[in-house]
């Protein structure tokens, strides 16, 4: 769900929980902050600092179902956060450790909200007991299916003020849309991240997440290597076996390629053919040693295929350098090294050499270094590749 609180949307000058001489006022003003809240977090943090105002509770939780056909709700928003509550720390359903309580889930796992109009205080018995002395549960609605159920815990101030309870119905009702709207974005903007074909992250990921690590090397000095793979003749295959097959052997090497890095590292379709991986904390030396082990999984992987000829990769590897100014620096330079890998034969890995030119040496990073023996660097030029 969504991530930390430091980037929560207010209004400028609106504080929920803040007093106010119009409570109508202020309910307005955390009913259009909750509208334009990007996150669950935001919206979560928002909600439960207003209700609590509202209704004078000592405590108020917001659990979030994790989808609508889903059993398990999450607790996403917590007013006791800044006295060690743990906001995200606790789910509750199948499978599920300590977290909601069985009133709770109760509440949330009635799906479409029949016989439910505006969301109304309700207090269902809780076998288990977990539930505190007094609390309230409120299901939020949006679309005729509970997405939340809002928590309140200790005696309400505001529970004879029936102003007060129809600002809480109020602020339940805007949060319940702004937690689906909040989804809706994250799931548009992964689909809008990720490559239909291979399911690998797309291009405009990798600048996004090139541009952040770029920026985090340079403060913390950190070592920076960026990987260029690209499928040798391709372009040859796909002509002759089609463009079905040709989509097949793509997932099957992103697949290859994905299951060989390291958790804190990530493999990105670049286009066409080519794929591209992100190595943090890796200086060229690593980078080698990563691309090596790349090349290898898709060279084995094929072999497994029963394939006497299968297809195999070139890859080109850079470490960021003091020198270079911008990240697409480092993208050119590993795009050279790719190229240099082709024109020296393909099925093998390259860096550029220490002068800076992408002569087809592999080097290990350290001036005068020889060049990296790395096995399997015969010529791939001969009889067409084959599927594996």
């Amino acid at each position: 769900m969504g991530g930390g609180r430091d980037a929560t949307v207010r209004p400028q000058g609106i504080d929920p929980a803040a007093p106010a001489g119009d409570p109508l006022a202020r309910v307005a003003a955390v009913a259009r902050a909750l509208t334009a809240s990007p996150r669950v977090a935001d919206v979560a943090e928002l909600a439960v600092d207003a209700v609590r105002a509202l209704a004078g509770a000592d405590r108020v939780l917001l659990w979030a179902r994790e989808s609508p056909d889903a059993d398990r709700v999450e607790l996403v928003g917590d007013t006791a956060r800044d006295e060690g509550g743990g906001v995200g720390a606790g789910t509750a359903g199948a499978g599920a450790g300590p977290g909601a309580s069985a009133a709770v889930r109760q509440v949330a796992g009635g799906g479409r909200a029949s016989g439910l109009s505006a969301p109304t205080p309700v207090l269902p018995p809780d076998p288990s007991g977990a539930a505190s002395p007094g609390s309230s549960l409120i299901p939020m609605v949006s679309g005729g299916d509970v997405v939340a159920v809002l928590e309140l815990r200790g005696p309400l101030a505001g529970s004879d003020d029936g102003r007060s309870w129809d600002g809480v119905a109020i602020v339940a009702a805007h949060a319940a849309a702004a937690i689906e709207a909040a989804r809706g974005r994250g799931r548009a903007d992964r689909l809008g991240r990720t490559d239909p074909l291979t399911h690998l992250p797309n291009r405009g990921a990798l600048e996004h997440d090139l541009g952040a690590e770029w920026e985090r090397s340079r403060r913390y000095g950190s070592p920076l290597a960026f990987l260029m793979v690209d499928i040798d003749h391709f372009k040859r295959f796909n002509d002759r076996h089609g463009h079905l097959v040709g989509d097949e052997v793509l997932g099957r090497v992103a697949g290859l390629l994905a299951a060989s890095v390291r958790a804190t590292d990530t493999v990105y379709r670049y286009g066409g053919e080519e794929f591209a991986v992100l190595a943090r904390d890796s200086g060229l030396a690593a980078g080698l040693e990563l691309g090596e082990r790349l090349r290898l999984a898709v060279e084995q992987g094929a072999a497994r295929g029963g394939r006497a000829r299968p297809l195999t990769i070139s890859i080109g590897v850079a470490a960021g350098e003091r020198a270079m100014t911008a990240p697409a620096a480092l993208v050119a330079r590993a795009d050279g090294a790719l190229y240099a890998a082709k024109r020296a034969g393909r099925n093998r890995v390259l860096a550029p050499d220490d002068d800076g030119e992408d002569d087809g040496r592999a080097t290990v990073g350290e001036p005068g270094a020889a060049p990296l023996a790395l096995p399997g660097f015969e010529a791939a030029r001969g009889p067409e590749p084959e599927l594996f």
